[in-house]
């Protein structure tokens, strides 16, 4: 069976992973002294922190993503294999996601 690659099953398996480990800053706001925080507050972290993937998805495709669809009008022969290009595109997401932990 071939497994599907649509764009959105990559961010939903991505954001089961981010919400599965969960982030610091989420692990943070959690547990204030030993008690787990507000949900209120809770939710405002975890939206904020949505809000910041958001941006970086954002910003990569209107950077990398235009780039490379640039390029490859420009010249289809220098076209990568659809698997390598899934590759680096998993491995980029996750770049993104390690940067946001810090």
């Amino acid at each position: 069976m071939q497994e599907d690659r649509s764009a959105l099953n990559v961010f939903e398996a991505t954001d089961e992973h981010n919400i599965a480990r969960g982030s610091g800053e989420t692990r943070q706001a959690a547990s204030v002294t030993g008690n787990h925080a507000p949900e209120s507050e809770v939710v405002r972290v975890g939206l904020r922190e949505l809000q910041e993937r958001e941006n970086a998805v954002e910003h990569w495709l209107r950077t990398d993503v235009a780039a490379t669809y640039d390029a490859h009008k420009a010249d289809p022969r220098k076209a990568k294999p659809l698997d390598e290009a899934w590759k680096r595109i998993e491995a980029r997401m996750d770049e993104i996601d390690r940067q946001q932990d810090w």
